[in-house]
């Protein structure tokens, strides 16, 4: 349609799609990323799913922001090279009495390896590039990762 976009006035040529949910404090981005610009003069397609906003940017519905590890889950996508970079800090909070509660704490512990970024490299503080993630990740397929909460080894 308008090429691959390169700057922000760029990506204002495109279809857009976004993910709104608090967690990724979409709108706040927004706003700062197009000032001025309400999120219907720009944007395609809106959903609160992160798959579904996935799967729509890798099925062709627009361009969309996602994390290092994106390309690595087996849709079509394709990094751009706009400088759109952010990170958001993430948060386990739990009651001390709880974490001593067998199932809760094999929950805790598959969340905190779930995060590690000594595993996972995106999750370090440092960016990574997407074109970078063959040579800093050798691990497992991630498409595992979105399989749920695994039972194996709970304790009720």
């Amino acid at each position: 349609m308008y090429g691959v976009p390169n700057t922000i006035d760029d990506l204002m040529k495109h279809r857009l799609v976004l993910q709104v949910a608090d967690e990724a404090a979409a709108n706040e981005a927004f706003a700062s990323i197009f000032p001025g610009f309400e999120q219907r003069d720009l944007i395609a397609m809106t959903t609160n799913v992160s798959s579904a906003n996935y799967w729509a940017v890798a099925h062709g519905a627009g361009i969309g922001v996602f994390p290092t590890y994106a390309s690595a889950l087996g849709g079509k996508m394709i990094p751009l090279e706009v400088e759109l970079k952010w990170s958001y800090d993430i948060w386990l909070s739990y009651h001390a009495t709880t974490g001593r509660i067998p199932r809760v704490r094999h929950m805790i512990d598959w969340l905190v390896e779930a995060f590690n970024p000594g595993k996972y490299p995106w999750f370090k503080d440092e960016f990574i590039h997407p074109r970078q993630l063959k040579t800093v990740y050798m691990g497992e397929p991630l498409t595992h990762l979105f399989g749920g909460f695994p039972m194996e080894g709970r304790q009720d």
